[in-house]
């Protein structure tokens, strides 16, 4: 961009005041010639991708401005992207990769939305615009940790090298065999072979899916597999080919501590008199995830006196999850709304009546309130087919008593390249061969 400075001092001479003049007549000209020049260049023969970073205050319509798509292009751009993600905010950091196509003419618009799902706007055969998202296409290798419990499992994990992501979807998959509060003990051991990904580029995402795991306690033991069902989908399986995915979460929040555990009273800090404490408190950073227990119908979505902003999720059989003290409730998690197990609704916060951040979680069945850390309400699924799943279930513990401890083992093999959805599908335990 060129700056024209104006508003010169009539003390100076004629010649200092034609100078300016002079100057822009010399800018415009160059301007017009550059003009010309890119107007006469021959258009591109072949498709040119153009990998944009963006900074703070940039727009997508800016962007493709600078680019130079047209205006009423622009307009036709956005509004196909809109329908399947807001790009009016775009965020810092971020790759926005813009391709165009032989003549010049922009093709193609990938923006990445977090660290697995992208925007994929793309031109059809016959002009018209269309929107998706996609999976973040990555390297894939496995990796195998195991370690032995000091003091808590979570310290333990993270003394091993766990990522949190891992440690989180452990406690999920294992949670229905061992309570990770009370049956942890000095001693117990656990292992785990998870998916390690990274972008083609090399720049690292978050870990993929658990591939196996089990924790061998004094007191109680669990494993979970990683299976495919009748169906080809992907489900995780407990020791006797159960399926694990039709049982609640233990915790509607990840990485949290309890502060004030279910008991039928407790000394209110607000209102400063004993009353009712049904369900428990935990504590986690305002903003923070909160997730649907188990899939059902939300029944109820907004404020909810000294609740504050307030979820419940019928899950049928007369069962009922209630979340507190919301930050904020997700859109898609309106009255009437489905919800899947695992989805989030919404973020911790403290509104109602709140001392600080935290998610109040209750259940009810049939209007009796249960308590959530106990209670296991999902019946036990079929197992799934017994030849196949002793076949799985005999290679996957094969590697877990291979894994070296306490550091982590990556092979030494190729990794694979997938985008993350292509490998759910036509993989699953078969990558265990890598």
């Amino acid at each position: 961009m060129v700056t024209v400075r104006t508003g010169f001092r009539h003390s100076w001479s004629k010649s200092a005041r034609i100078m300016p003049m002079f100057a822009v007549a010399c800018i415009l000209l160059v301007t017009t010639a550059q003009a010309v020049e890119r107007s006469t260049m021959a258009p591109p023969t072949t498709t040119v991708s153009v990998d944009h970073l963006i900074t703070r205050g940039e727009s997508f319509t800016g962007i493709l401005r600078h680019y130079g798509v047209g205006v009423s292009d622009i307009v036709a751009w956005e509004r196909a992207a809109h329908q399947k993600a807001n790009v009016q905010r775009l965020r810092t950091g971020r790759h926005l990769t813009l391709e165009f196509g032989p003549g010049g003419s922009l093709s193609g618009v990938r923006y990445d939305l977090d660290d697995r799902q992208r925007l994929v706007v793309e031109r059809g055969a016959g002009g018209q615009l269309s929107a998706r998202q996609a999976d973040i296409p990555a390297r894939i290798r496995i990796t195998g940790v195991r370690g032995t419990i000091v003091n808590t499992f979570y310290q333990s994990a993270k003394e091993a090298r766990l990522p949190d992501a891992i440690i989180s979807r452990m406690v999920d998959l294992l949670s229905g065999e061992i309570d990770f509060d009370s049956d942890v003990q000095t001693g117990d051991r656990f292992r785990v072979l998870y998916e390690e990904r990274t972008r083609l580029d090399g720049r690292p995402l978050p870990p993929g899916r658990i591939l196996a795991a089990d924790f061998v306690g004094r007191t109680r033991s669990a494993a979970a597999f990683l299976f495919h069902d009748d169906r080809g989908a992907p489900v995780h399986v407990d020791a006797r080919g159960c399926s694990i995915e039709r049982r609640p979460l233990r915790y509607p929040v990840e990485f949290t501590r309890i502060s004030s555990a279910f008991s039928p009273s407790r000394f209110h800090p607000i209102l400063n008199r004993q009353r009712p404490h049904l369900g428990v408190d935990l504590v986690a950073p305002a903003g923070t995830p909160v997730r649907a227990i188990a899939p059902g119908t939300v029944v109820w979505a907004g404020w909810k006196g000294e609740l504050g902003l307030h979820v419940e999720i019928d899950h049928g059989d007369g069962l009922v999850s209630a979340y507190s003290h919301l930050r904020r409730i997700d859109r898609a998690a309106h009255s009437g709304a489905a919800v899947r197990q695992g989805r989030v609704i919404g973020w911790v916060g403290q509104t109602g009546l709140a001392t600080g951040p935290h998610l109040h979680y209750a259940l009810f069945d049939r209007g009796r309130y249960l308590n959530p850390l106990t209670v296991h309400a999902a019946p036990r699924s079929a197992p799934v087919d017994a030849y196949e799943f002793r076949a799985i279930r005999a290679a996957l513990m094969q590697r877990l008593r291979t894994i070296p401890g306490p550091y982590r083992v990556v092979p030494s093999t190729a990794p694979v390249v997938l985008s993350a959805l292509a490998q759910a599908r036509q993989f699953g335990p078969v990558i265990l061969t890598l």
